[in-house]
């Protein structure tokens, strides 16, 4: 056998090694983050107005993992009369609980609609953990979602 034959052999056989140890690797990776990265979520819609209707008025996150978001999309439903129109809404979160050094971003894709009498716009939130928790014994967490509508036409 010649060198150059040998040689190729060789490299072919560290290229084979390199491919499966990052195969395991990345194997171990993924196995160790999902058990250990994992948090089921909870939170409620709440809003400040009986004009505003939420649906579901509680939101069930699943389980988030580390570096990825969930979606899930609320129903607002304006329970008003013809001239109590909203033209705007804004949202706050309160109620954190058990989300200690946890880098939660949330986030929605309202961009203003206007929301007449009788009128259903379903707003999809979106919740991002962006941190490893620094206390893994930690096995849930919730927050509370606050919406607010501002309202034309409300009655005095």
């Amino acid at each position: 056998m010649n060198y150059k034959s040998w040689s190729l052999k060789i490299w072919s056989l560290i290229a084979i090694l390199v491919l499966i140890g990052s195969i395991v690797a990345i194997y171990v990776y993924a196995t160790y983050f999902a058990e250990t990265t994992t948090i089921p979520t909870e939170g409620t819609i709440q809003t400040t107005s009986p004009l505003l209707l939420a649906d579901p008025a509680i939101i069930d996150w699943g389980t988030v993992t580390v570096y990825s978001s969930t979606t899930k999309t609320v129903t607002f439903t304006n329970n008003g009369t013809e001239s109590e129109i909203i033209v705007d809404l804004n949202f706050e979160t309160s109620n954190w609980l058990n989300t200690t050094d946890l880098g939660l971003t949330l986030d929605w894709n309202y961009g203003g609609t206007t929301i007449f009498a009788g009128m259903d716009l379903p707003i999809t939130f979106t919740l991002t953990l962006t941190s490893i928790p620094e206390d893994t014994n930690t096995t849930a967490f919730s927050f509370d979602i606050t919406i607010t509508p501002t309202v034309y036409g409300e009655p005095q």
